[in-house]
């Protein structure tokens, strides 16, 4: 939208695109970025947050966010109690990677109690966001072609539109007028 009202240059500075910058972001920052990410949106509490960092959008399921890598089975097994406590039947747990054990108990509390966590990697968030507008990506996205308009003859003339008017105007107020006591 820029380009198009004659900005000559748009430089996007400090969001991250890669792994390794997503990676030196400090806790908060890393925290929102998830959160913006998954289009959700932040718990009211920054710590001492239960375990809950932000929800989804529209069905408001927990979003856990860990900063490491090969998260465990020790994780997974606290964000049952967290999403149990919220009243949620499911969660997600964002993190750069996960080890074995963090499967196992997914499929363990599935099988146990039904509430399915998934496990989102960074990188599987950072695919699926290539559409942002940054300089590696570039600013415009390509142009939809508009569709065709009608031909002349296809569009009601200026007589037949107030004429429609004037009949849908007649209809309404003929279903808002009683029917004459008797007339059945």
């Amino acid at each position: 939208r820029l380009h198009r009202v004659g900005a000559a240059t748009v430089n996007l500075v400090g969001m991250p695109v890669t792994e390794g910058q997503v990676r030196v972001l400090k806790p908060f920052e890393f925290q929102n970025w998830v959160v913006q990410a998954m289009h959700g949106t932040h718990a009211p509490r920054k710590s001492g947050d239960m375990g809950i960092d932000g929800y989804s959008f529209m069905l408001h399921e927990p979003i856990q966010v860990k900063q490491s890598d090969a998260i465990g089975r020790n994780v997974i097994d606290n964000f049952e109690t967290a999403v149990e406590r919220a009243g949620k039947r499911k969660g997600y747990i964002v993190a750069f990677s996960f080890g074995r054990g963090a499967h196992e108990e997914v499929a363990r509390v599935r099988a146990a109690k039904g509430l399915d966590i998934v496990l989102v990697r960074v990188a599987d968030l950072l695919s699926e966001s290539v559409d942002l507008p940054t300089p590696e990506v570039g600013l415009l996205m390509p142009e939809a072609p508009l569709p065709e308009a009608p031909s002349a003859d296809a569009r009601p003339t200026v007589d037949e539109l107030i004429a429609s008017e004037h009949n849908a105007h007649e209809l309404a107020r003929a279903a808002e007028e009683p029917e004459p006591y008797g007339s059945e």
